[in-house]
């Protein structure tokens, strides 16, 4: 129906002239920021014979999206379709509502989205015909067409880029090592990534979901950055989940919601717990002179290296001290080597471990004499024994018992 009224129509013009209408938007500019969507009028400034129908093409700029167009309720025979060339629009007054002498004129009102910050212009094609055939034009009540060409509205539309914020987090550090029930100070790193400065927010800091510590930001300026710090203290040896969120409150209004949470993963170390677990002695008795070999095993249960005093006492009193650092999870050995030359029984500890006893004999006199140590008193070692008893170095009774000895041999 549209097609063949505006048919009709063209179909008696068969001489015009154009009269000096224009057509323009209301208001202009439309100004609106990226993602607003408001509507503009299309108007013709004057019908000094009346308006008999329409049918027109628009298009704009790729900064902005026609999104759809509304017709005035005296339109009749309408069509309003979006082409892969325009947006058609087709209106006719059939009931004579647009008089001649009629002004300002809205043909239609158009609603359009900005895309991105520029300036659009309004395209209305008013003369020669679509792809899909339509006959184009804006004509009075004489079916005399009011434009010989088509017509742009500069700057119809002006989309501007709103300044906001971007607040994001962009690190979340512990400094040193977290260790078990010690304070660590965690610095977390927040960005305004944004165009505009952002005033007034709260940081918030989790571990394992339990809430750490609130911080307040009084302003971040767009393209700023800003570490805060939190003091936290872990209480068992574990990875933790560390997650920070920037405005949890949404107090502020930015261009993204969906970068303001940051999460990391941080393990906390047991302390270095570094004892003597054990020790050993190689001999628990024996002859003078007695060499006794005492080894400390010292072990790391923690995660951290630490460093250990080992000493080593004789009847109470401390012979030797060493210290060492164990790595953590690992075992370290202390040896200390202790000759007795007295007869006796000997309490020997290691730092606070009960002591471990040892029983020190008295030579009998030929193993003065056994040099060899072979348990028997050689032919030379019996006289080396008397000539020391011919010096009066040893006694009857310690020659006897090296006389004795050798007798055992012959």
């Amino acid at each position: 129906m549209r097609g063949v009224c505006l048919v009709v129509l063209l179909t008696v013009v068969l001489v015009w002239t154009v009269s000096a209408q224009t057509l323009f938007t209301d208001p202009y500019p439309l100004e609106i920021t990226v993602g607003e969507e408001e509507s503009i009028d299309l108007i013709l400034d004057s019908a000094p014979d009346g308006l008999k129908a329409y049918a027109i093409v628009l298009n704009v700029d790729d900064n902005v999206d026609i999104t759809g167009i509304t017709l005035p309720d005296w339109c009749q025979f309408t069509a309003v379709e979006e082409k892969d060339y325009g947006w058609y629009v087709q209106c006719l007054d059939t009931n004579n509502e647009i008089t001649s002498g009629a002004t300002e004129v809205v043909l239609a009102t158009i609603n359009v989205s900005g895309v991105v910050a520029g300036s659009s212009d309004l395209f209305i094609q008013t003369v020669g015909t679509t792809p899909d055939g339509w006959v184009l034009g804006i004509y009075d009540d004489n079916a005399q067409p009011m434009f010989d060409e088509n017509v742009t509205v500069d700057g119809a539309v002006r989309v501007m880029q709103i300044s906001i914020s971007d607040l994001t987090v962009v690190g979340i550090e512990v400094e040193g090592t977290p260790i078990v029930n010690e304070v660590a100070t965690v610095d977390v790193t927040i960005a305004n990534v944004g165009d505009g400065d952002a005033e007034g927010f709260n940081v918030s800091l989790y571990a394992d979901g339990e809430l750490v510590g609130v911080k307040t930001v009084e302003s971040l300026v767009a393209g700023g950055e800003v570490t805060l710090e939190f003091e936290w203290t872990p209480s068992e040896a574990k990875t933790y989940e560390l997650r920070a969120v920037v405005d949890p409150d949404n107090v502020v209004d930015e261009s993204n919601e969906t970068n303001n949470i940051m999460t990391v993963t941080v393990e906390v170390l047991e302390p270095a717990n570094v004892f003597v677990e054990d020790f050993s002695v190689n001999v628990t008795e024996g002859i003078v002179p007695l060499v006794v070999e005492i080894n400390a095993t010292v072990v790391n249960t923690g995660d951290l290296a630490g460093e250990i005093t080992v000493h080593f006492y004789i009847d109470g009193s401390e012979v030797y001290s060493e210290t060492i650092e164990v790595a953590g999870g690992s075992v370290e050995y202390v040896t200390y080597i202790h000759t007795f030359t007295t007869s006796g029984t000997y309490n020997i500890s290691v730092n606070n471990l009960p002591p471990k006893q040892i029983e020190v004999q008295a030579q009998e006199p030929w193993q003065w004499y056994d040099e060899n140590h072979n348990g028997k008193i050689e032919d030379q070692e019996l006289i080396d024994a008397i000539m020391d008893w011919i010096d009066y170095q040893i006694t009857d009774e310690q020659l006897i018992n090296v006389i004795l000895k050798w007798l055992e041999n012959t």
